[in-house]
């Protein structure tokens, strides 16, 4: 596994645990470590290691089982993020409704569109981001089930760096929002401790291809500003 060092932070594969930081809230570092690390990964072993974390989210209890109802919003992976099209077509199949973001970048906003069928219909929003048209039907945050979010990096608190827009941050505390909200990581994007600041959003749990961690909230997104004294972190 890497062992990859960039000034104060240290990417370390599955076999030595996490990634190991200082505490100087250094983002812009970690983005570049996790980066490198990332990079290092060849196509196969992210296809099959991609395929290992959409298996443990459908086996675990945030997919809800074969009954399971509910829109499902996922993203389409830019490099570097686990590929959840898996997800994607055993919710289609399911009769599930699924969506991606749509962002506005003028105010760092995104809203959930419908997709009919994996990889098609998508438009280039620019910065690599690949969106739902705009004839794309919305999709309101109360139908959402489960939120499936991308990032750069991870801690087992179910706190997670994401490319430094803050859409994420921003959708992620909306009060209309009910659904579980779930990172999902290769090993190498995990950490100790990522960098927090007030308006970080936490995550109900984060998913690899060999492990899970649960925040047990009291599914309202709690913002780091304000008491965790409903909370309590496990992982097995």
């Amino acid at each position: 596994m890497c062992d990859l060092r960039r000034g104060s932070w240290s990417i370390l594969g599955p076999e030595r645990a996490f990634i190991v930081s200082d505490e100087t809230g250094d983002k812009p570092g970690l983005r570049r470590a996790a980066r490198a690390a990332l990079q290092a990964m060849s196509p196969a072993r992210v296809a099959l290691e991609s395929a290992a974390v959409c298996r443990r989210i459908i086996a675990g209890e945030w997919w809800g089982g074969d009954t399971a109802a509910g829109a499902v919003m996922l993203y389409w992976p830019m490099p570097g993020e686990v590929d959840v099209g898996d997800l994607a077509r055993a919710a289609l199949k399911a009769g599930r409704v699924v969506c991606l973001p749509r962002v506005n970048w003028g105010e760092s906003q995104m809203t959930p569109r419908a997709v009919r069928e994996w990889g098609v219909g998508l438009e280039d929003a620019g910065r690599g981001v690949m969106q739902p048209g705009a004839e794309a039907p919305a999709v309101n945050l109360g139908d959402l089930s489960l939120v499936i979010v991308p990032g750069v990096a991870f801690d087992p608190a179910c706190f997670r760096v994401g490319r430094g827009g803050g859409f994420y941050d921003r959708f992620l505390v909306d009060p209309q929002l009910r659904a579980a909200c779930i990172g999902a990581a290769f090993d190498e994007h995990m950490v100790a401790r990522v960098p927090r600041e007030p308006h970080d959003a936490r995550l109900d749990g984060v998913v690899t291809p060999t492990r899970q961690w649960t925040a047990k909230t009291d599914r309202n997104h709690t913002r780091l500003g304000e008491p965790f004294h409903r909370r309590q972190d496990s992982k097995d």
